[in-house]
């Protein structure tokens, strides 16, 4: 761990997108819902950066942003220069759904030509998979769910990561008395959640094909 580097946990800016991104798209690079989703490893990279950028402007732009994130930067770093360390992104409960106006600001229309249509269309198809689960597992009820989780590769193994989400069940979810839920594609991370206090409430295949993944939904409800 980098002892001579303060860090603290913030809110990300539209300034911190970028770095943002970058993180994200290296932690989700052979995430098997991406890989399924951006079949040519070659353009994954460079495609996820745009796509998880987009997504960042989707949801957390102000005036009034419809996400909630948690980032673990180095301290006394402005906006856009700061390192990100670490970071997470929930949608809260009272979350809206997304206008048009928003798509539009985020570029994320024009997701057709930076990714091409046949990536869209099993974007979708994931998404919709996703969604799917979701209504399954949680009805109508309302509840947090995390988006994303990642921490740098180099301090994967500090116990970063736990301390940066059980910081964020401890003063967000709890209080809230709303449960939180999470899709992960990958074993490893279903165990990490696990100890956190989350439990597996479904487990399915999405897709087709060779690339086809298992998909865990978890559910934190100690309340």
């Amino acid at each position: 761990m980098e002892n001579k580097i303060q860090l603290e946990t913030v809110e990300l800016t539209p300034q911190d997108f970028d770095l943002a991104a970058v993180l994200l798209a290296e932690a989700f690079y052979n995430n098997p819902s991406h890989e399924y989703i951006f079949v040519d490893p070659s353009t994954r990279l460079k495609s996820l950066r745009w796509g998880l950028k987009a997504n960042l402007k989707l949801n957390l732009s102000p005036p009034m942003p419809i996400g909630q994130s948690f980032a673990l930067v180095e301290s006394d770093q402005p906006p856009g220069i700061r390192q990100i360390k670490a970071m997470a992104f929930w949608h809260p409960p009272e979350s809206s759904s997304l206008g048009l106006i928003a798509k539009v600001r985020s570029g994320w229309l024009l997701a057709p030509l930076k990714v091409g249509r046949a990536t869209c269309q099993r974007l979708s198809e994931v998404m919709t998979a996703i969604d799917q689960i979701k209504e399954q597992v949680v009805a109508q009820k309302q509840t947090w769910y995390l988006n994303n989780m990642v921490v740098e590769r180099k301090l994967r193994g500090t116990g970063i990561g736990t301390q940066l989400l059980s910081q964020q069940l401890q003063s967000r979810v709890i209080p809230s008395g709303f449960p939180a839920i999470l899709m992960t594609q990958k074993e490893m991370n279903v165990r990490f959640y696990q100890k956190l206090g989350f439990k597996i409430v479904h487990k399915s295949t999405i897709g087709i094909g060779q690339n086809a993944f298992i998909n865990w939904c978890l559910i934190f409800d100690d309340l």
